[in-house]
């Protein structure tokens, strides 16, 4: 995919050769074949398999609730279910069985992307029709989390739809869209409704992501469940589903740069072995705690004088 020929000559940095540390691009969309846009590895041997460089605003994402996992759905004929539903201990035990991309298509658009055909449910089911039955449908997700998320990690329910959803995790409502008795509509969210408008099967297809970070507590370390209250348009609409996924992202401490290299580094044979230093950044660097090291003993570590100031070159 890219092909780069370096040196440790001009432009190039000089910490790579023989200091232990590795080339790195110093921003990794800058071209590779300029050399002033390489730096070198903020530890030796350099970080491979991993990235080379943490940006700010770089994260570790974290898939809690993948999509095409074992689900459960209904559509409800009368109220007698109220909420109690959406609560995590509910018994769906007689609900339709299958994965989480809910729906009907009675064209062929969403055909190949439902796991869970309510027309044609799979192993041998009893077919649970929405089509002029009703516009609303009901969806449980189960999931499990094996720990809980960082205080500073951020969640959000990625969710592929049409037309309309209230989603709500352990009986708390989390996120909604195109949803009576929100958003300035004043329906009330029943078990016939409508989606308050409908969208283009094409937006359907696309993943949206709602963030859903405040309602972080909700979720718990071992059993937990999604709960979608899916919407068409009009009783007459020719398809519907709902396909949600849950991810959770965790920011990457950013590490401070040392604008340090070894410019150059005596023969291992010499009688007195030295080392040159340089300063490659823009600011004074002070060499409190600093040590020169060739190997993890102490015989192999040689402190740095303190509070001596080396300016850039």
């Amino acid at each position: 995919m890219n092909e780069v020929s370096y040196g440790d000559r001009g432009d190039w940095p000089h910490a790579p050769d023989g200091s232990g540390v590795s080339l790195a691009k110093a921003e990794l969309t800058t071209a590779s074949h300029l050399a002033g846009n390489w730096t070198f590895s903020a530890q030796l041997g350099g970080t491979p398999g991993e990235i080379n460089k943490v940006e700010p605003g770089s994260f570790v994402r974290t898939i809690l609730m993948p999509e095409a996992v074992s689900t459960t759905a209904t559509v409800p004929t009368d109220d007698s279910l109220g909420l109690a539903w959406i609560a995590a201990n509910f018994d769906d035990s007689s609900w339709l069985q299958g994965l989480s991309a809910v729906g009907f298509d009675n064209r062929t658009t969403l055909a190949d992307a439902l796991e869970l055909d309510l027309n044609e449910p799979p192993d041998g089911q009893e077919p649970m029709p929405m089509f002029k039955v009703n516009a609303s449908s009901y969806v449980r997700v189960p999931f499990e989390m094996t720990s809980a998320l960082a205080d500073d990690s951020s969640v959000q329910l990625r969710i592929r739809y049409d037309d309309g959803f209230v989603a709500s995790i352990n009986g708390v409502e989390v996120a909604h869209s195109n949803a009576p008795g929100r958003a300035g509509n004043e329906d009330p969210l029943t078990w016939s409704s409508t989606a308050t408008r409908q969208r283009r099967t094409v937006d359907a297809l696309v993943q949206e992501s709602f963030d859903i970070t405040e309602f972080r507590d909700v979720l718990v370390v071992g059993q937990n469940v999604l709960a979608i209250h899916g919407l068409n348009r009009r009783l007459t609409d020719a398809d519907f589903w709902v396909s949600p996924a849950i991810i959770g992202q965790t920011p990457i401490p950013t590490k401070d740069h040392v604008s340090l290299a070894l410019s150059e580094i005596a023969a291992s044979s010499a009688d007195d072995f030295w080392v040159e230093i340089v300063n490659t950044g823009t600011e004074p660097v002070t060499f409190n705690q600093y040590v020169v090291t060739t190997g993890s003993t102490d015989q192999h570590r040689v402190p740095l004088p303190d509070d001596t100031v080396l300016t850039p070159c």
